[in-house]
């Protein structure tokens, strides 16, 4: 189970089918497909995903961000880390993990 709960990463998976996501806490449960849901607190499910640990980030910098920025739904990585930073509680928790979430549809059962 997976939440982009920031309504810019939620439509960047909606509309372009990946998303780079940033994670305060390492993946442990599930394979590496999650069902994704837009909100934690609406549970509304919004697709299937496969998501990739791409990067652990042991000092969280808009540097550190910058290849990642494009397909994350920001448009800067200085609003990229500032929402990390709102969803954390006002703390800029590290290290970080990026993650991609690619899309994947669903299959249908054969007759």
């Amino acid at each position: 189970m997976l939440f982009l709960n920031h309504p810019l990463v939620r439509s960047r998976f909606l509309k372009q089918g990946r998303v780079y996501t940033l994670r305060s806490n390492r993946r442990k449960q599930g394979g590496p497909q999650a069902l994704v849901y837009g909100s934690r607190f609406k549970h509304r499910r919004v697709g299937r995903g496969l998501v990739v640990l791409v990067k652990e980030l042991k000092k969280l910098t808009p540097r550190s961000l910058a290849g990642f920025v494009r397909q994350s739904g920001f448009k800067t990585t200085n609003d990229w880390l500032q929402a990390y930073i709102h969803f954390n509680r006002g703390a800029c928790i590290e290290p970080a993990y990026v993650y991609q979430v690619t899309r994947v549809k669903a299959k249908r059962a054969q007759v």
